[in-house]
């Protein structure tokens, strides 16, 4: 029996909960992702009508959402400013929480002919999921130069100039702050069989 492609993609930025139970389960060409977090303390947001940010000690025995307003369920603390989240890519077939003494528990599960389920561990709450869920949704998330959660996309790609060379001299006095710039480099002339190499602002 073939279920199709199923990648499960670990982001992980800042991530400091003690203990996390993973728990994978195959039931009719579906699967379930369930992350038991050890603390009753976190906030847990579940995109429903009417439900919304609950803490996690009131979440109860167990209960299931299949009217979603989203297709992620999240868990995050406020004082420490820590993440985690299950995100679908396509829609998800239901979420699920509860809460017991010492712990918490979230869960989504999903049809096995979808692609992707990102299992994030970041900075922030529930609104830095909000801010990608359309690009996730779309397919254009993993195309950004930096496709993370609790920090920006990236919009042009980095460079690092470490320049040590000793068969070349490098001309200029240019100092840039931190932020985008236009840079020359533009060979001028040798001396003492070393090209020299001009650097300037654009």
């Amino acid at each position: 029996m073939r279920y199709g492609k199923l990648a499960i993609l670990l982001l992980v930025t800042i991530f400091l909960f003690s203990n996390i139970d993973l728990v994978f389960a195959q039931t009719n060409r579906t699967f379930q992702l369930y992350l038991t977090i050890n603390n009753t303390s976190n906030k847990v947001y579940i995109p429903v009508n009417g439900v919304g940010e609950v803490d996690s000690s009131s979440l109860g025995a167990g209960t299931n959402y299949t009217s979603k307003t989203n297709d992620y369920i999240a868990s995050y603390n406020t004082a420490t400013n820590e993440l985690v989240a299950l995100v679908a890519n396509v829609k998800a077939n239901r979420l699920f929480v509860k809460n017991s003494t010492n712990t918490h528990t979230i869960m989504l599960e999903q049809n096995f002919t979808e692609e992707k389920v990102f299992l994030v561990f970041s900075t922030g709450n529930y609104r830095s999921i909000d801010a990608r869920i359309r690009s996730i949704a779309d397919g254009t998330f993993l195309s950004n130069i930096k496709p993370t959660f609790g920090f920006g996309l990236g919009l042009m790609y980095p460079v690092k100039l470490l320049l040590n060379y000793t068969n070349i001299d490098i001309a200029g006095n240019e100092i840039l702050q931190r932020g985008r710039h236009g840079l020359i480099l533009n060979y001028t002339n040798v001396t003492g069989n070393k090209p020299v190499i001009e650097i300037k602002r654009i």
